[in-house]
């Protein structure tokens, strides 16, 4: 499922301490696109994963692909 930077993702199945270690890594994410430290990561896709006895969130950075001329 993809999130928008605004949108706040649903983060309720995990643990508090994991939820507040999710959501400061998504704040890190955001400020280092604001500083051009990411500059082709496009937006960030989050995925829950695990049973309902043993969940967690997969996280991965969604990159724009550059357009390589074939020689």
């Amino acid at each position: 499922m993809l999130r928008r930077a605004k949108s706040q993702p649903d983060l309720s199945f995990l643990p508090l301490t994991t939820q507040q270690q999710v959501q400061d890594m998504l704040v890190y994410i955001q400020n280092q696109k604001q500083l051009q430290q990411l500059p082709r990561v496009d937006g960030i896709r989050l995925g829950r994963i695990g049973t309902v006895e043993s969940c967690g969130i997969g996280i991965q950075l969604v990159v724009l692909k550059k357009n390589v001329g074939v020689l």
